[in-house]
């Protein structure tokens, strides 16, 4: 129970055998820190809310004046859920995203102190995450792990309209959990479920914003989603638990949908792209990579249709696939197949470009789409040489497409480096 703080058998610490704590501030500057950023106006009106809350700082305030009292790896670890808990309830349930008055500086502020203060608690006490409780210890807690119960707090707010200020954080905080999760062996069959969590909410997102009943320019068209969908659920807890509204947030708003559909590719790409050796220790985070390209390909047709109502720079695909694709050449063990998937979207985003440009020189347009182009067409050439099916694809994907637009190839231009492309693949 939350309020016992006896002794218990010793369990593993960031994935080490139990022991010493973790290094790094006791829990009692943890629990300091959270009791000052609590203010009695985030408290909630109701009684028996109040009389719960009130009852886990009398402990929180225990454990401050006495630190020895956690006297195991698992008090710890059962102390930060506590505190991780109040915090969540009292301060980020507190952020009330329908209200008109809401000051957005303070949100930003509110929240960035939680995404700091969550951070540290994991990273002191990883387990915590797959930390469960019993039915009756918490009032808006069911038996499911603390992770499950703790990302809708942070992903109602990601991309919403008064919470843009914290998308960054809210995607970091994401990604070094994978980053624990695989630094971490104690914690890595917590792996495919969270990725799956990733996935579904992304696949859902993007149907949502495929519907043909979904008009861009008419937000009204937009119906709201429940996430995560109850098939992430399902493996956590049971459809009719009464705790299910508690892990599950709203997005209400069609450019809301749009920036957590961004948001959550740049996640689910992170173990691929990022460059810590720790994600090799665990397959679960390599096994999302065709999906992850098959997102990306429907990302850009959303983007195209969406328009100017889509969150990021034009390039943003391109950009994420020229990612993946180098993070894949750095990996032993990827399939040529998986390979050439990357680079085949790749071509297909080249080509819209080229022939987005009309006769506008390439040396005319802006650095970024200049840089990212060439960058681009280096990848494809090099992956030319050595599969002539994909520069068969890349000449008419690419060069062909962008021909009609030019009587003459000054030596030097990005078009130019087509030509030798086109001139490789045909002597091969």
């Amino acid at each position: 129970m939350a309020a016992n703080l006896h002794l218990r058998a010793a369990v593993p610490d960031h994935g080490q055998p139990a022991g010493k704590f973790a290094a790094g501030p006791p829990p009692s500057t943890l629990a300091a820190q959270l009791v000052e950023n609590i203010s009695a106006s985030t408290k909630s009106s109701k009684s028996d809310e109040n009389s719960e809350l009130k009852g886990f700082f009398a402990i929180i305030q225990r454990v401050k004046d006495d630190p020895t009292l956690l006297k195991t790896p698992e008090d710890r670890v059962e102390h930060n859920h506590m505190l991780i808990y109040v915090y969540s309830r009292a301060v980020l349930e507190g952020i009330r995203l329908d209200d008109p008055f809401l000051d957005r500086t303070q949100v930003r502020t509110e929240g960035l102190k939680a995404i700091s203060f969550l951070r540290f608690s994991i990273k002191e006490t990883p387990a915590v995450l797959k930390h469960r409780v019993g039915e009756q210890e918490y009032m808006f807690r069911g038996r499911e792990p603390l992770w499950v119960w703790l990302l809708p707090q942070l992903l109602r707010l990601l991309g919403h309209s008064q919470c843009l200020e914290l998308t960054e954080a809210i995607e970091g905080f994401l990604q070094y959990t994978m980053l624990i999760i695989a630094q971490n062996w104690t914690l890595w069959d917590m792996a495919p479920s969270f990725l799956f969590y990733l996935r579904t909410i992304t696949s859902h997102t993007l149907q949502q914003l495929q519907d043909p009943l979904v008009v861009p320019s008419v937000e009204e068209s937009f119906k709201s989603l429940s996430l995560p969908p109850q098939i992430a659920l399902s493996q956590f807890v049971d459809k009719q638990s009464p705790f299910t509204s508690q892990l599950t947030y709203s997005v209400d708003r069609m450019s809301q949908a749009l920036q957590q559909l961004i948001s959550f590719c740049k996640v689910a790409a992170y173990p691929l792209t990022a460059s810590d050796d720790a994600f090799n220790n665990v397959t679960s985070f390599s096994e999302s990579t065709v999906w992850l390209i098959d997102v990306l390909g429907d990302m850009r047709v959303i983007q195209t249709r969406y328009g100017s109502n889509f969150p990021a720079s034009s390039l943003h695909v391109l950009q994420l696939a020229q990612e993946i694709e180098r993070a894949l050449r750095r990996r032993k063990g990827i399939s040529a197949s998986v390979h050439k998937k990357a680079i085949t979207l790749m071509i297909l985003l080249c080509g819209e470009i080229a022939t987005s440009l009309n006769p506008m020189p390439m040396l005319d347009i802006d650095e970024e789409t200049r840089h990212t182009y060439c960058m681009a067409l280096a990848i494809i050439t090099a992956a030319s040489t050595e599969n002539t099916s994909i520069g068969r694809l890349a000449v008419s994907g690419i060069v062909d497409e962008s021909s009609m637009f030019y009587t003459s190839l000054p030596e030097g231009t990005d078009l130019w480096v087509g030509c030798i492309l086109h001139n490789s693949s045909i002597s091969n």
